[in-house]
């Protein structure tokens, strides 16, 4: 029985009343939720289908739903008599417990008849979402010039760039995008403009008016108080001369405050400030207090400067170019009808579109009362990361008291996905005032040792004071620390000076950058050896954060292949600049285009015909002027004079080309690429690589696109190279697949936002000290409650100049973007469950000797946050060991057993990768044909099983066999080994796919259901059922001697292999190993490839008996084409 704190069971039993739950980082929320839930149909007092549970990520309600059922199972164990929990346990997997896309996506395919929809919908992706906005938004620009309109030409010169429209049409494209998170799009557009008044008192009522009073004025003026305290402090500490000045100053300032509250924003606005000259002092007689004084007084100036401005003329300014402004917005609109027409067309929709899609739905009366009176209860997880338009979608369902909402502002990190923590943060501040609701705070922290809680609390006692973030952390959200995990230690606080270098600030180059890397490398990676020889921890158990990734995996792990420690990370930004990719596409552009020259030399001096460059200089002498290089190549096998072993590799590469072309026509995409991969040994070679393992990757990365592109347009060659050319233009991110599994005995590096909801035993933030990176200057911004602030044309100084609404909305943002870096500190801080470790690079120490309100607002990295309070608050000296680091790196080189990373196993929900192995990395000078056959026979299995499968296929395409087979897997996984099925019961079981939308009719239609009954109607399936131990889908990892895999390898490097194991029961203390096998085969090829097949199978033998502990007696293949078994002998 777990013992809950006051406040969590009152967020469990709290009933008939609507509760927002602020919960503190390691809080408990996750069990607190799920035991809310449990307790709820537990008493019966409704189903789980009536409760509607919202979760951020699909992975998190998959987490949901087995915790609820080990809660369900453990209970029902206990009280087998119990009706109402076994009812609970059959409705749990139909139940509601998903993500806000899936919620909306059900709504509006349960009621598409009413906005006139095709059920046949797809959710289109990303990639194809722009091109069809730049096909619409080409259409449009393509109109305006024709019509010469004098309006759309001054926008072109506005925001363009260059005599180039690009600029311009990505602001339609940002704008549009940022819109659709409002409920009513075309209203907060209209809205956006509403400050472009020349009239003061009605810029007043307007919402940057009133922020621009509320917030920025008042803000502005908390902070010329700060700048007097600092005077005042400077005179306190030795600069006595200034005395007279600071009085001034404070009545200077006095008159301001009083002008705004009693004469209003005008008066206030031409306050006559005059400064007093500052007082000679002797040199002898000066301290650095007095330099203190003129830096505070300086910063006073400024800030009363731009305070006290001419707001009727810059009012005036910016009304003047509101007609072009609305202009804007009417092709705004306009491009938004035409892409809604298109996708309407085409039946492809995002799920922005699916979201206000179900929004209108649920504003129809009829259907708001369906939905309202079926969800007795609604969960919202994550609630700070909510926008308006999902806001107003739980309004609608909700009933007076039925919400049940949980969060945490200081844990507010996706602004950038359009989240808006201000609803949870108004929700908070005004359910107080309504007795059907109820706020309610949990900061008992279960996690972290007292250690990493009383630094936490330390540091943001300081920087979320209500000022720079909503939270007022020491009165209202201090941590308590709850852990049992016994440890004192303080946090170590690495500092490693660069003084004395270049000025990294502004540094750019790499070399210095990436030495700069590896000095944090080696302080992590000497304490972490030190503390794994000390028997402390393994390697596991050490993860490594940092803002950013990029540029930093490559030094870290060179510094820790020093250490022998094993490390790895992950980086989403080298798809489309790896060379692996950009050669296999060079490849596809020739066979679809010969005559793309550039491509063509790639291909030509690359592994696979290995042309030389004196080949190729000997190829093109005597070429013609314009010829091409295929050309050259023509002539020069007609050439007597020729070298006999260049016109040989010339054949070869020409008949390769003239096969190719006609395999291409013969298959579809997909398969071609993926046998163009294997055929032409090109997959084998990316090995010698010191990359391999992200190389590898980057083509099945390629192999999916391919697929997606496929699913979504044709099988033409030559779109998709246009296609992938469009990715590449407009940099759309390629999301990369997870090298290693949670098992791994590995160092993680990764990004504070993917660590959100993680926890580690022992975390080190790393780059604590580098610049965080600025905000693109634009000539249009925008923010969701300030509208658009937009630059405009100076023409008689030849420049753009700033709006009023410009300045304000930048001034917003740039608060925001503080808020959002202090968040980002508190999430990656309380991660950490033993110890936590701080590593940064600093070039100005004396920097950080004081602290006071200028080191937040002056902030550009979080050491310019932290160390300031670190060095100067006397319980931060309790809580934090600082060590500073001269930064010079370990040069020894430790001998280490190195592992090879072997099979990618994915980390997207939507699908899987099956028997996984990848070759070492270094081979003899054998050609790489000569690979064993095992290598090839798996290798082959990735890359098919690698693709992405889509909640549905384009209806008409034809399904290839490498899907095929993924859904003949897939069904096999997910159908219930627990009875003997007849085939009406096994279509029944189908069926229940279908509907629940795992798979689509076509798939269904594809399905070797024959194949699927063959296996369950065997007496191997019978001895399985009566078996009360069996696994399906069992992942395994398993240390080999290379040799296994290649007689060629050369080395001492031992091998880490992983896969997943199809099926495996356990009779009379022995296994039985069963793998399913989807080719096309007969009994001649099962022979032929019988070798191969054994080999693979001698690997899971291994595995298992690894795993279990006993022995693998017996092993089958299940050929599903022939519907029959193979049985293997190992030989005894």
């Amino acid at each position: 029985m777990q013992n809950w704190t006051d406040a969590q069971r009152l967020a469990i039993d709290l009933r008939n009343k609507n509760l927002i739950v602020s919960a503190a980082a390691g809080s408990g929320k996750t069990a607190v939720l799920i035991e809310r839930i449990f307790q709820i149909i537990k008493k019966g007092e409704v189903d789980i289908n009536n409760i509607l549970m919202i979760t951020f990520t699909r992975k998190a309600a998959s987490e949901m739903k087995e915790k609820l059922q080990k809660k369900l199972d453990h209970e029902i164990e206990n009280d087998g008599m119990n009706q109402n929990l076994k009812k609970q346990r059959n409705l749990l997997e139909a139940s509601d417990i998903k993500t806000i896309d899936s919620f909306c996506l059900q709504v509006v395919k349960n009621n598409y008849n009413i906005l006139d929809l095709d059920l046949k919908f797809q959710i289109i992706d990303e990639k194809r979402n722009l091109e069809l906005k730049t096909f619409i938004l080409d259409k449009i620009f393509e109109e305006e010039y024709e019509k010469a309109d004098t309006r759309f030409i001054n926008l072109v010169e506005t925001y363009g760039k260059l005599e180039s429209d690009e600029d311009l049409r990505n602001y339609i494209i940002e704008l549009y995008d940022f819109s659709q998170s409002n409920p009513n799009p075309s209203i907060w557009l209209e809205q956006g403009v509403s400050s472009y008044t020349k009239n003061i008192d009605e810029f007043e009522r307007t919402p940057v008016g009133k922020y621009y009073i509320d917030i920025l004025i008042k803000r502005e003026l908390s902070n010329l108080d700060n700048y007097l305290s600092l005077e005042y402090d400077s005179i306190a500490n030795g600069a006595e001369e200034y005395q007279p000045i600071y009085e001034d100053d404070l009545e200077q300032f006095n008159l301001m405050v009083d002008n705004l509250k009693t004469k209003g924003l005008s008066s206030f606005l031409k306050s006559n400030i005059e400064f007093k000259r500052l007082p000679n002092v002797k040199k002898d007689d000066k301290n650095p207090s007095h330099e203190d004084f003129k830096l505070a007084r300086k910063e006073l100036k400024d800030k009363v400067k731009e305070l006290t401005l001419d707001l009727e003329g810059k009012l005036n300014e910016q009304a003047e170019k509101k007609a072009d402004i609305i202009y804007l917005i009417d092709i705004i609109n306009r491009f938004y009808k035409e892409l809604m027409k298109e996708k309407r067309r085409i039946n492809l929709f995002d799920y922005n579109d699916i979201e206000h899609f179900a929004l209108e739905l649920l504003s129809d009366k009829d259907v708001n009362m369906k939905y309202r009176e079926y969800y007795k209860y609604i969960c919202i997880d994550e609630y700070q990361d909510t926008n308006g338009v999902q806001e107003n979608i739980f309004n609608l369902i909700a009933r007076d008291n039925n919400l049940f909402y949980v969060g945490d502002l200081k844990q507010s990190i996706y602004r950038f996905r359009l989240a808006d923590s201000s609803i949870f943060k108004n929700k908070v501040e005004n359910y107080g005032e309504n007795i059907l609701c109820e706020a309610l705070t949990l900061n008992m922290n279960f996690r972290s040792s007292k250690s990493v809680v009383n630094g936490v609390n330390c540091l943001f006692n300081h920087l979320m004071d209500g000022f720079f973030s909503p939270v007022k952390y020491k009165d209202e959200a201090q941590l308590v620390h709850g852990s049992t995990i016994l440890n004192d230690n303080r946090i170590e606080t690495y500092v490693i000076d660069l003084a004395g270098t270049d000025d990294l600030e502004d540094e750019e180059d790499d070399e210095i950058q990436y030495d700069k890397v590896q000095k944090e490398a080696d302080v992590c990676a000497r304490r972490i050896r030190q503390l794994v020889d000390e028997g402390k921890y393994k390697y596991s158990d050490f993860t490594i954060l940092a803002n950013s990734t990029k540029f930093i995996v490559d030094p870290f792990k060179e510094i820790f292949d020093k250490y022998s420690i094993p490390i790895y990370g992950e980086v989403d930004t080298g798809f489309l600049k790896s060379l692996s990719v950009g050669f296999f596409i060079d490849y596809l552009e020739i066979i679809d285009n010969i005559n793309n020259d550039l491509a063509l030399i790639n291909i030509l001096k690359s592994p696979i015909y290995n042309f030389t460059l004196e080949d190729l200089a000997l190829i093109r002498k005597g070429k013609s002027k314009g010829e091409q290089i295929i050309g050259s190549l023509y002539r020069y096998t007609e050439n007597e004079d020729g070298f006999k072993n260049i016109k040989d590799k010339i054949i070869v590469f020409l008949s390769n080309i003239k096969e190719l072309k006609i395999k291409l026509n013969e298959h579809n995409l997909t398969d071609f690429a993926i046998n163009l991969l294997i055929d032409s040994k090109y997959y084998f070679t990316i090995f010698r690589k010191d990359d391999y393992e992200f190389e590898s990757l980057n083509l099945k990365e390629l192999l999916r696109l391919i697929s997606d592109f496929e699913n979504l347009n044709n099988t033409h060659l030559n779109g998709f190279l246009k296609y992938f050319r469009h990715i590449q233009n407009n940099e759309i991110s390629i999301p990369s697949s997870s090298l290693i599994s949670e098992e791994d005995n590995v160092v993680r590096l990764q990004t504070i936002h993917k660590s959100k909801g993680l926890e580690y035993n022992n975390v080190f933030l790393v780059k604590l000290g580098d610049i965080w990176k600025s905000n693109a200057i634009k000539q249009i911004n925008y923010h969701q409650k300030l509208g658009i602030g937009a630059k405009i044309n100076d023409i008689k100084n030849r420049n753009k100049k700033k709006t009023f609404n410009y300045d304000i909305i930048n001034k917003a943002l740039g608060y925001e973007n503080l808020e959002d870096k202090l968040n980002l500190l508190y999430v990656a801080m309380t991660r950490a469950k033993a110890n936590l470790f701080l590593v940064g690079s600093v070039k100005k120490m004396d920097k950080y000797r004081s602290y006071n309100f200028n080191s937040i607002v002056k902030a550009r990295s979080f050491y310019d946050l932290i160390l300031p309070i670190i060095f100067n608050d006397e319980t931060a000296k309790v809580n934090f060991e600082v060590s500073k680091e001269s930064g010079i790196i370990n040069n020894g080189n430790y001998k280490q057993n190195k592992v090879l990373k072997v099979n990618l196993e994915s980390s997207d929900d939507d699908f899987r990768d099956r028997h996984v192995i990848q070759t070492p990395k270094k081979l003899s000078a054998t050609d790489f044909v000569k690979i064993n056959s095992i290598e090839k026979a798996l290798t082959r299995d990735l890359l098919k099983n690698s693709l992405k499968i889509k909640p549905d296929f384009l209806q008409g395409k034809k399904i290839s066999s490498v899907e095929k087979g993924i859904i003949f897997h897939l069904v096999m996984e997910l159908l219930e080994y627990s009875k003997k099925y007849t085939m009406e019961q096994l279509n029944e079981a189908i069926n229940v796919f279908k509907e629940k939308g795992i798979l689509s009719i076509l798939e269904v239609e594809s399905l070797d259901i024959d194949g699927v009954f063959g296996f369950l109607d065997s007496t191997i399936y019978e001895r399985m059922l009566n078996s009360a131990d069996y696994e399906k889908e069992k992942p395994f990892n398993l240390m080999i001697d290379p040799s296994m895999i290649s007689n060629d390898y050369i080395g001492e490097n031992k091998i880490l292999i992983q896969g997943i194991i199809d099926l495996y029961f356990i009779e009379d203390s022995k296994c039985i190993l069963i793998d399913y096998k989807t080719d096309y085969v007969d009994q001649d090829m099962i022979k032929e490839k019988l070798d191969e097949y054994e080999k693979q199978l001698q690997l899971y033998k291994m595995a298992i008996e690894n795993i279990k502990g006993i022995q693998v007696t017996e092993a089958y293949l299940y050929f599903s084409k022939i519907r029959d078994f193979v049985r293997i002998d190992f030989g005894g």
